[in-house]
């Protein structure tokens, strides 16, 4: 029987108020606002449900441009899980992205 792999993406809640204008005057989510986002996804998907989400931490800001991507780290249970956020849509002042596992 053929092996078939998933790949969980987890789509997150759109940053409204979590954008401010860096000193060039680029819209963006800085690395503590990405963080949040990520426990707060991941803690929403039915298969974490009872499980610690905790320890989200986040290599750099996101700038609110399509595309752009930063790494991220959660622990589950205590388990290190790294995760790519990168930005998928921009409306004024409104960014979504999506957080993907990142391949080990």
């Amino acid at each position: 029987m053929p092996r078939t792999r998933r790949t969980m993406t987890v789509a997150a809640a759109a940053l409204a108020i979590a954008l401010g204008a860096s000193g060039c005057g680029t819209q963006e989510a800085d690395s503590d606002q990405v963080a949040d986002e990520l426990t707060k996804a991941l803690e929403k998907l039915p298969a974490l449900k009872g499980k610690d989400v905790t320890d989200s931490t986040c290599d750099g800001s996101l700038k609110a441009e399509v595309g752009q991507t930063t790494q991220c780290e959660v622990k589950v249970d205590g388990k290190a899980q790294k995760f790519t956020a990168k930005v998928s849509a921009v409306n004024d002042e409104t960014v979504r992205f999506n957080f993907t596992p990142t391949k080990k």
